[in-house]
């Protein structure tokens, strides 16, 4: 089993409810000098190319190489205001539970209020029974059962700043994992179809 599977059962975690804020325009970098950024306006481009950076893709399809070699199968123009060059395309699955998932982790973090900011975008807005909704998620493990802050995409075909507020106890060695999740396949006739693209995007402690 790859360890991408590691995020995609869910039901196995303590899901914790956190808040989440949505915009259709961005907004000044106000941020208190005393912040701590992990992630700071993370784009997808390096030098005018399509570029992951410090991202971990991980393929729902064993051996998909697409990444690659076609590179126009996960990078997209259409960004939002502020972004970069390119945004990245997350796939909807035509497998059940397996995702296309960008993730980034983080060790030796201290406690307190974490931030993730995510601009997002579905193609269409379809009908979440047959279309299963694509999601963001910060992940906190050690070893045994993780603790999940999860929420799902905006349901919106127009740039939506997604955030999601969660507040940590952390141990040094505590692993901090961010998630941007395309949907997957749930049984039903078809999920195929409906990426949902990601640009500019944030992680932070709050002061």
């Amino acid at each position: 089993m790859r360890q991408v599977k590691f995020y995609l059962t869910i039901v196995f975690g303590v899901l914790v409810i956190s808040s989440c804020s949505k915009s259709t325009e961005p907004t000044s970098n106000t941020t208190p000098i005393d912040s701590t950024y992990l992630i700071q306006h993370s784009t997808f481009e390096k030098n005018g190319q399509p570029f992951v950076g410090s991202w971990t893709f991980h393929n729902a399809e064993d051996g998909d190489t697409a990444l690659f070699t076609n590179q126009g199968r996960y990078f997209d123009t259409d960004v939002p205001s502020g972004g970069g060059m390119y945004s990245f395309r997350l796939h909807t699955s035509d497998f059940l539970n397996e995702y296309n998932q960008l993730t980034q982790s983080f060790t030796n973090l201290k406690s307190g209020i974490y931030s993730l900011s995510v601009w997002l975008k579905y193609k269409y807005v379809l009908d979440p029974a047959t279309f299963p909704p694509s999601w963001i998620a910060i992940i906190k493990s050690n070893g045994g059962v993780p603790v999940i802050s999860r929420q799902n995409a905006v349901d919106s075909s127009t740039w939506q700043l997604q955030t999601i507020l969660d507040t940590l106890t952390l141990l040094p060695t505590d692993t901090l994992t961010v998630v941007l999740s395309g949907g997957a396949k749930n049984g039903g006739p078809s999920a195929h179809g409906n990426p949902l693209s990601v640009d500019n995007i944030s992680f932070r402690r709050l002061p």
